[in-house]
């Protein structure tokens, strides 16, 4: 019997019961990004989903137990910045300090590095082994979900806290407070970019190993697997979501590392805030702004 949750409008409810069906997947050997799926397009959501490979469950129930991972996507060839992830920030590399404000997050099991096989992607994945992270290399490079779907694979995850690799200033106290909400909702998705209220760069992702699977699964078309979260998003009313929202509006605010000027801000906050075996969150990176004046559109 599944337990009680807040369910999607897509599900029906009679006399106080909901039938839950388990969707088989094919082996990933038999799977190919980009491809027809057997089913139909129109497929909703349902929960029940496998949480691992192989494991087909028709309970919807996610228990405080089951393994929480961190997740960077990331990989070395950005067309307007090339190889950000390994340049350096305070002395450490971008992606160095992801992995470090992750490793803050109380109960994690460990932290994954989802890349592809391009060999420009090399030199980070091997630094990110030597911190001991586990790394999994897709050979699609536009495939979001066949990503997902790997590092599921690899860690045998039920949820992930994803990381943009242009995101170095990810807030690890934000990500706790999301993923408890996104456990006490027993969601598949929680993000607080639903209504634009934080920073570019401080945007959210927690995604449950369901949801991915779902997506793997159904989504055909090449723009859909690539912007994965963003079909979650635009298909909101199909999932258990779970939001948060800033309670004041930062959104026009831009803290990605995306281009050489994105790079010599963070450069200069990290410069002035960083220090070592701490992390400092979006309150003191606003006032810094604040004070030194150094981009505009602060509230």
């Amino acid at each position: 019997m599944c337990c009680q949750r807040q369910l999607p409008r897509t599900f029906a409810v009679s006399a106080g019961t909901v039938t839950c069906r388990a969707l088989p997947l094919r082996p990933r050997s038999a799977r190919q990004p980009r491809l027809q799926s057997t089913r139909p397009r129109s497929a909703k959501f349902a929960p029940g989903m496998p949480t691992a490979a192989g494991a087909s469950k028709t309970c919807c129930c996610r228990f405080s137990d089951m393994p929480v991972w961190g997740l960077i996507q990331a990989r070395m060839g950005s067309s307007r910045l090339p190889g950000k992830v390994m340049m350096p920030l305070a002395g450490h590399p971008l992606v160095w300090h992801i992995a470090k404000r992750l490793h803050t997050m109380p109960g994690l099991a460990g932290i994954v590095l989802a890349t592809t096989t391009d060999p420009r992607n090399d030199p980070m994945v091997e630094f990110m082994k030597g911190e001991g992270a586990t790394v999994t290399r897709s050979p699609y490079e536009d495939d979001i979900a066949d990503r997902l779907c790997r590092a599921l694979d690899a860690t045998g995850a039920d949820t992930f806290v994803k990381v943009n690799a242009d995101c170095p200033l990810f807030d690890p106290d934000l990500a706790q407070e999301l993923l408890a909400k996104f456990q006490a909702a027993n969601a598949d998705f929680a993000t607080n970019k639903l209504t634009p209220s934080y920073p570019l760069g401080y945007s959210l992702e927690i995604i449950g190993a369901r949801a991915i699977r779902w997506c793997d699964e159904h989504l055909t078309e090449g723009s859909d697997r690539e912007m994965m979260i963003k079909w979650i998003m635009d298909h909101a009313g199909d999932f258990t979501v779970a939001a948060m929202q800033s309670p004041v509006d930062l959104s026009s605010l831009n803290l990605t590392v995306d281009t050489p000027a994105d790079y010599e801000l963070m450069s200069q906050i990290f410069s002035a805030l960083f220090v070592p075996g701490t992390h400092f969150g979006l309150a003191k990176v606003v006032d810094y702004l604040s004070v030194e004046k150094v981009a505009a559109g602060v509230p």
